[in-house]
């Protein structure tokens, strides 16, 4: 259930944002693109009996380092990402502000929306 939920939600933001968002982070990043890993904690008691809280975290990675473009790009993209997430069942937390990423010795500006979803395991 864990895995199918994390391949859902990959799938469905692809299909909003328009660029491929990973189920899992890979080894090479081709912005703009995303990736989710598991949240902390991971798992919790959920809201009602038998359900636990699934905690994903979403980055969603762009080219350029701070620039107006980069900006603009992230702004539509948590924009579309929210309205996704909400209409889709999962809670958003909070999302970042934009940050520096390094990912195999390139420099990326990332931002990462931080989900809670109840599922029965």
């Amino acid at each position: 259930m864990i895995s199918e939920t994390r391949q859902a939600l990959g799938a469905t933001l692809t299909t909003e944002l328009g660029f491929t968002v990973h189920p899992v982070l890979d080894e090479r990043l081709s912005p703009p693109v995303g990736f989710i890993i598991p949240g902390s904690p991971f798992l919790e008691r959920g809201a009602t009996f038998g359900a636990f809280g699934l905690r994903l975290e979403c980055h969603l990675v762009f080219q350029g380092t701070n620039n107006a473009a980069a900006s603009d790009a992230i702004d539509d993209a948590v924009e579309t990402a929210l309205v996704t997430l909400v209409n889709a069942g999962w809670s958003v937390e909070s999302v970042s502000e934009p940050f520096l990423m390094t990912h195999a010795g390139s420099n990326y500006m990332a931002v990462q929306l931080s989900t809670i979803k109840d599922v029965h395991l």
